[in-house]
């Protein structure tokens, strides 16, 4: 009853009762004082080692030179040495010699080679027995070294060997069965030599085609090679006689010594007669610039 009375005291008085609580909290913002704005101290900044970038390093390839070209050195064989008296150029000459004739006589059994000359001082023989040596250094080949010069024979001399019947007299008699006892063997087993006795007289018609003909086919035939030593076209008529029995006929001509009219009369007597003249060798030839630039021209 006494609350009662309170409040109604209170509406009557105007004023309100008190909560024995707040239901709200009063809040109080806090100030909060800013402080004064200092300049950050100046730090001295730490210089880091430099760093070089890394590059790919670039391979360059170098140019590509070609090396000079250099003509390969020739080389003789090795049992050349004991060729004396051929020297290497002229080895080599001879050399080149053989295979053209192989070349212009190929699938042939035996091959039968005349050297002759225009007129005498040629060097003939030297060049005929120098090629038949060239040749016997091939052990596979049998080579037989005639000497045809009746009149003033040469392989004799040159190889140092006693005269013998010659190619006239056994040719003429068909005693080719025989001239085995005649040849003769020099520096190798299978280099044989036919020398010959110089014979005077009428000498146009010394031999007989026929016969010669019979005796290369019969002896001949044992060997690879004939090679056959004649006196000089012009002042032996027998040359031409003998060059129709043959396969071929080499010209040996002196450079620089004789004329070109000499050695034109010499191909036209080879021609009338029928002999086969397969070329030139020119013997003694001197080089006025060097021999490998010679050979380019």
């Amino acid at each position: 009853m006494s609350r009662i009375r309170e409040a109604l005291t209170k509406i009557e008085t105007g004023a309100r009762p008190v909560a024995p609580y707040s239901p709200v909290r009063e809040l109080k913002p806090r100030l909060v004082e800013r402080a004064a704005y200092a300049e950050p101290a100046y730090v001295e900044p730490v210089l880091a080692e430099p760093v070089e970038a890394y590059v790919e390093p670039v391979l360059e390839t170098p140019a590509y030179e070609a090396p000079a070209y250099e003509a390969p050195a020739y080389e003789a064989p090795a049992d050349a040495a004991t060729l004396p008296g051929i020297p290497e150029d002229f080895y080599r000459e001879l050399s080149g010699l053989r295979h053209t004739l192989e070349s212009a006589m190929p699938g042939r059994t035996t091959r039968v080679v005349q050297f002759a000359a225009a007129v005498a001082g040629e060097g003939t023989t030297t060049v005929a027995a120098s090629f038949a040596r060239v040749l016997a250094q091939d052990p596979m080949l049998n080579v037989l070294l005639v000497d045809a010069n009746v009149r003033r024979p040469g392989l004799g001399l040159f190889f140092g060997l006693p005269e013998s019947a010659g190619l006239k007299a056994l040719s003429d008699a068909g005693a080719a069965a025989e001239a085995g006892h005649y040849v003769q063997s020099v520096e190798r087993p299978n280099l044989h030599v036919l020398t010959q006795a110089p014979r005077t007289g009428d000498l146009a018609h010394v031999f007989a085609p026929e016969a010669v003909r019979a005796f290369w086919a019969g002896f001949g035939r044992n060997y690879q090679w004939v090679i056959v030593d004649a006196a000089p076209v012009i002042e032996a008529p027998e040359t031409s006689t003998l060059g129709a029995t043959v396969d071929t006929t080499v010209l040996v001509i002196e450079a620089s010594r004789t004329k070109r009219g000499v050695v034109q009369r010499a191909m036209e007597r080879c021609v009338k007669a029928g002999v086969p003249v397969l070329g030139v060798v020119l013997n003694k030839r001197r080089l006025d610039i060097p021999e490998f630039i010679y050979r380019r021209i």
